[in-house]
């Protein structure tokens, strides 16, 4: 959900009861295309509306381009997000897409919105523009096992006193 006005921009808060049309600003840009788009996107990708499991591939640090990898608890499908984090045009470089997405390499498509699709191969190479992401998405792929991570004992006792 995002609030009412921000699609144009609009400087001053947007009342979603008391505002009439007649009351809008003059649209800073427009956005309406693009939040239309990904609303599509998110209802042909199951995974996207579900909470799930999600694990950074590559470890945080000077890394300029994060790659997320998500999927439902039980349930197949599996999401790869390729997220360039900085200002500058950065080269991606994936060596085995079948690892993060998972089998049957035919099944994998590119869900991105406003861009054009890239065709989706074992080994993949490409321009990602500034501050922008790509979404993977296979439908069958295998959910995420993900370990939770053990909790330290508190070996202090609170009854004590």
């Amino acid at each position: 959900m995002i609030p009412s006005g921000f699609e144009f921009g609009f400087k001053k808060r947007v009342n979603v009861v008391k505002t009439r049309p007649d009351d809008w600003e003059t649209p800073t840009y427009d956005l309406s295309t693009y939040i239309a788009q990904v609303n599509r996107m998110k209802t042909n990708c199951p995974v996207l509306l579900k909470e799930g499991p999600m694990q950074r591939i590559n470890p945080p640090g000077k890394e300029p381009v994060v790659f997320l990898v998500k999927s439902r608890e039980k349930r197949k499908g599996r999401v790869l997000v390729v997220i360039n984090t900085t200002q500058e045009e950065q080269q991606v470089e994936l060596a085995d897409l079948g690892d993060m997405l998972g089998e049957p390499a035919a099944a994998w498509e590119d869900l991105t919105p406003d861009m054009i699709p890239l065709k989706l191969t074992p080994s993949l190479s490409f321009s990602l523009t500034p501050l922008r992401l790509r979404l993977f998405y296979n439908p069958q792929g295998e959910p995420l096992v993900v370990e939770m991570p053990e909790l330290e004992e508190d070996d202090s006792d609170s009854t004590e006193g």
